[in-house]
């Protein structure tokens, strides 16, 4: 998988998000620098720039399965404050059905403190790949 930056998405180019490796079919794993323009008046990590880490990490798993989404729906819980470098967002299937993806994201930092969870819905408008889904043992509707 590239680890270039997500084509064409400049938003994700200012602010250093790139794709890692994922850990299994349907995940979606990204990865951001914790520097000084993330920060932010407690010299943490802003809350903006977790939730875009998310939100990120849920649009590079609905790429790996083929999905073409836009974020319906979504919840943050912030865990603690992120404070390490770099800052890292794995989301997971939970369920995928004809016109909605459900996926928990968690967001850790560079000491792998799980400092944000977020349940992220999007709203599917493009091809499913079931092909995928069916390997996965993914429930999904017809």
């Amino acid at each position: 998988m590239s680890k270039a930056v997500f084509e064409g998405d400049n938003f994700a180019a200012m602010l250093g998000i790139t794709q890692a490796e994922a850990t299994c079919d349907g995940c979606g794993v990204v990865v951001m620098p914790f520097e000084e323009k993330h920060q932010n008046r407690m010299c943490a990590a802003h809350g903006g720039a977790i939730f875009t880490l998310a939100d990120m990490a849920f649009a590079a798993a609905c790429k790996n399965l083929g999905i073409h989404a836009v974020t319906s729906q979504s919840s943050i819980s912030y865990l603690a404050p992120g404070l390490e470098s770099p800052l890292r967002a794995e989301a997971r299937p939970v369920r995928i059905g004809r016109h909605l993806a459900i996926f928990d994201v968690v967001v850790s930092d560079g000491a792998g403190r799980a400092i944000a969870k977020a349940l992220m819905t999007g709203y599917i408008h493009g091809p499913l790949n079931k092909e995928l889904l069916d390997e996965m043992g993914e429930q999904h509707e017809d």
